[in-house]
């Protein structure tokens, strides 16, 4: 009876880190990157077929790689399979590990370029009133109030509403979110008064944020709207 083969696991330095680790045999990126020596656990090597017998403290001081090791010398220790010949002089090619063609892989592999990327910014990047972004659902209660609702082509005589659905996710959310309030509101007991709720929540906070930003439609509005008082 064949003995299970090991399950791979992330090196010292990402386990440290809680990051995704490449596991490639001549060390992970995310090590080579940052110029450190890639420590594995025992699984790890027995995963990767090497074969030792040292102990874990042997291990630790005897690395499998240096951090300097050429990039060009792990090529030579793993040759890619014969179906993925044709991914030799493409992006794939930086990609010197064996999981990428392993379809039991289920970790996320980390690019050294995307590694790089998410270093410098991470932390930098993130989204800005999330609750004003569009959603799925959104876009389902307006649908369903153009298509069903009886009293939808009165109410939305002036907007073009193929077009609206058409652009749903490229709408400012002012307007966005106000017809998707319009929509839950006329749902009626379709949709329950807390789901409703929010809808309103979210359309009274992007009308009162785009009336502080001065615009040119914005301007263009009022200034008609004077001439037609006029």
């Amino acid at each position: 009876m064949s003995s299970a083969v090991p399950k791979a696991t992330s090196c010292e330095q990402c386990r440290k880190s809680k990051k995704g680790c490449t596991k490639e045999l001549g060390g992970c990126s995310g090590c080579r990157v940052k110029g450190l020596v890639c420590i594995y656990p025992p699984e790890t090597l027995a995963a990767l077929g090497i074969e030792t017998s040292e102990t874990s403290e042997t291990r630790r001081q005897r690395p499998i790689t240096g951090a300097k090791q050429s990039q060009a010398n792990v090529a030579e220790q793993w040759t890619p399979p014969s179906q993925a010949a044709e991914f030799n002089s493409g992006p794939l090619a930086t990609l010197v590990a064996p999981m990428i063609f392993d379809e039991t892989y289920d970790d996320w592999l980390i690019h050294e370029d995307l590694e790089r990327v998410r270093d410098r910014y991470d932390g930098q990047l993130s989204v800005r009133r999330s609750d004003l972004m569009p959603t799925w659902e959104d876009f389902e209660c307006v649908h369903k109030y153009f298509t069903t609702d009886p009293r939808a082509p009165a109410q939305m005589a002036v907007m073009d509403a193929a077009g609206f659905m058409n652009t749903f996710f490229q709408q400012p959310p002012a307007l966005r979110l106000v017809v998707t309030a319009m929509a839950a509101f006329c749902s009626g007991s379709a949709m329950t008064e807390e789901s409703a709720y929010w809808f309103f929540k979210r359309a009274r906070k992007a009308v009162i944020l785009a009336a502080d930003r001065p615009s040119v439609p914005q301007r263009k509005l009022s200034t008609g709207s004077m001439s037609m008082g006029k």
